[in-house]
């Protein structure tokens, strides 16, 4: 017993309660209510009682709510969004929670909607990705001002956190300001995030936006010394390098 009891008592757990954990919880409660619903049909049975058809019944209503409420359950689960705006009900002083609402939004394209949940987490939790959702949302509905502020927030945080250095640098982009953009972009690629699905993104941007030969080959050469596999980069650095090579040298 005490090793099942373990993992939610002695382990650390990202969520403090879920509620699928209640299911094997109560699995020893449905068996004793399976073996006193059986005990008490094994006395009804030799009898024609007038107890057994209300046993029957009884029997029968809870089968019938029981199973309404499991179809009520199915249809929020169905829901991410449902899910965990019940969630911000339940437990308002949980950032988890808000934030996994402004997901569930910004998922389905709502992040008028998503804002609000997303500042809700963020004054819950100091954490960067929260942050940096918000900024992404503000984006999306044209309000580069905020967005901007957020990231920026997010870097007071932690001012390696490369998903925001990549987002700064494409609003500087948008902007205008290109230097400023490489900038951020150039600390976006420094941490090791192999994972980082946007670092290959940048390889084209570069070469379509900047059309700068010099600026391109710094930025592929700092992808790959941090994830030589990254596709295109190699191809990018040798482009660059015959780029350069190529034009003309200005006369003394």
């Amino acid at each position: 017993l005490l090793l099942l009891l373990a993992p939610s008592s002695l382990i650390p757990l990202h969520e403090l309660m879920a509620e699928h954990r209640v299911y094997l919880a109560s699995a020893g409660f449905f068996l004793a209510g399976g073996a006193g619903c059986g005990r008490l049909w094994a006395r009804l049975a030799p009898r024609p009682a007038p107890g057994r058809p209300l046993a029957v019944g009884v029997l029968a209503l809870m089968l019938v709510v029981l199973s309404g409420l499991t179809l009520a359950r199915n249809a929020v689960w169905a829901d991410p969004v449902r899910l965990w705006r019940e969630a911000t009900l339940n437990a308002p002083e949980a950032w988890t929670a808000h934030f996994g609402l402004g997901n569930a939004l910004f998922q389905r394209g709502r992040c008028a909607e998503a804002i609000p949940a997303y500042r809700a987490a963020g004054r819950l939790t100091r954490r960067p990705y929260v942050l940096t959702n918000l900024g992404t949302c503000l984006v999306a509905e044209r309000r580069p001002d905020e967005a901007e502020r957020a990231f920026q927030a997010a870097l007071d945080l932690d001012p390696r956190y490369a998903p925001a250095h990549h987002n700064l640098g494409l609003l500087a982009l948008n902007q205008g300001d290109r230097e400023r953009a490489h900038r951020h972009f150039l600390q976006a690629v420094r941490p090791d995030w192999r994972d980082a699905e946007w670092r290959q993104n940048l390889v084209p941007l570069y070469e379509t936006r900047f059309d700068d030969p010099a600026k391109t080959l710094e930025l592929c050469r700092a992808i790959q010394r941090v994830a030589a596999e990254t596709a295109g980069v190699a191809e990018c650095v040798a482009r660059s390098e015959r780029r350069l090579r190529q034009r003309p040298r200005s006369a003394p």
